[in-house]
């Protein structure tokens, strides 16, 4: 198990590539990967199934569960990737608080792309109607200098090396 303790977060909307990537950095890494996906309740699983977009409300129970996920990784001294949509700034700041090093991956790719990507998708609960109800919540990274915006269109492979490259940098400043 890695043992530099930083939390690695990629996000971003449904459809954009957040699984992919963050196993293929956790391999790289041999850290742990989750799919904030596999944390959701059956009853929110169900309800975007239904094509009903989550509320605050339903999320934060969540949300919760994934800071401790992420604050329990730190304190054992591990590297946990985490797939995570964190959407708003107020998640990604949620996240953030609870641990002391984290990296946000966010992975920018055109609405049409995301579409079609959902609607080639098999087995998995997210409906493609709902894409419209994540862009509009979406607030894009800013300042926000523990973000990195990365092009989702390129490939797992170069996104992989691209991360790979950033976390290296990362890990040399700190022990610098």
């Amino acid at each position: 198990m890695n043992k530099l303790g930083t939390q690695i977060l990629v996000i971003g909307p449904s459809g954009c590539g957040k699984t992919s990537l963050g196993q293929a950095i956790a391999h790289e890494l041999n850290c742990n990967f989750i799919d904030a996906d596999d944390v959701h309740s059956q009853e929110a699983k169900e309800c975007m199934e239904a094509g009903i977009p989550l509320t605050e409300e339903q999320r934060a129970p969540w949300l919760n569960r994934l800071k401790d996920i992420l604050r329990d990784s730190e304190s054992e001294g591990n590297t946990t990737v985490l797939a995570v949509s964190c959407l708003k700034r107020a998640h990604r700041s949620l996240l953030r608080s609870s641990v002391s090093n984290s990296l946000f991956l966010f992975l920018d790719l055109p609405k049409d792309v995301l579409q079609q990507r959902l609607e080639s998708r098999e087995s998995h609960f997210f409906p493609p109607a709902l894409l419209e109800s994540q862009l509009n919540t979406l607030e894009k990274p800013g300042s926000e200098e523990d973000v990195v915006t990365l092009d989702g269109t390129l490939s797992v492979k170069a996104l992989c090396t691209t991360s790979m490259e950033i976390i290296d940098e990362i890990n040399h400043n700190r022990t610098v």
